[in-house]
């Protein structure tokens, strides 16, 4: 659940080979462990450990880390998809705290979390394309109050793994939550995606050689 932390944080401490390696074979015996396994790890690794303090890194990343908790990465919404920048859900800030509202779906095992890392709207600026939103990524214990988790969709496949909608009503959480800085999200977030392409090739390429594998036999049989 941690392959590439450093070594004060873990004990796996794996190059980025040897972790795609790993994903790459996990992936041709069950698809759906190897999506917890990479969202775990990317949490981890390019996100907690990239842009979190210390305290943050003691209180999640270590439990991540060790498989003692699992985490959810929050970012698609039902009309902002692959406009990240285009996103509804807001926070406000209300003093020392921050208030969340919208709503967050496809979210992988977020069911079964421990914890969310919720990317949402906290601004806007101008850009040379328009208005664009200001983001920033905020950690949201499960029970806390109004951070509520719905059943997701049905999945053609990976059904070893469920996804799920995220629904926040004035979800109040302190500003010590706040992942990376104040309307800095976008970088937390393109850092991290563009990290985690190298595990999601790994997977297709592990799920490809099953599927040939299969082939191969039916067509010998």
């Amino acid at each position: 659940m941690g392959m590439m932390v450093s070594p004060e944080y873990g004990v796996s401490c794996m190059d980025t080979l040897s972790y795609v390696l790993a994903m790459e074979e996990i992936s041709k015996i069950d698809a759906s462990t190897s999506v917890c396994m990479s969202v775990n790890n990317s949490l981890v690794c390019w996100g907690i450990e990239k842009f979190g303090t210390e305290a943050q890194k003691q209180k999640y990343l270590i439990p991540l880390a060790s498989g003692k908790k699992i985490g959810a990465f929050c970012l698609s919404e039902p009309e902002a998809g692959s406009d990240l920048r285009g996103m509804k859900a807001s926070a406000q800030q209300d003093s020392n705290d921050w208030v969340l509202n919208g709503t967050k779906h496809f979210i992988s095992h977020a069911d079964i979390a421990d914890f969310s890392i919720v990317f949402m709207a906290t601004g806007e600026e101008t850009t040379f394309r328009g208005p664009k939103k200001l983001i920033t990524a905020f950690f949201v214990d499960k029970g806390t109050l109004g951070f509520e988790i719905r059943n997701g969709y049905k999945n053609v496949s990976h059904r070893g793994y469920t996804n799920s909608i995220l629904e926040f009503t004035d979800c109040r959480i302190p500003k010590e939550n706040i992942l990376g800085e104040v309307n800095k999200g976008f970088e937390v977030a393109n850092s991290w995606l563009g990290a985690t392409r190298l595990q999601v090739a790994a997977t297709c390429i592990g799920r490809a050689e099953r599927a040939f594998e299969h082939s191969v036999n039916w067509a010998a049989n």
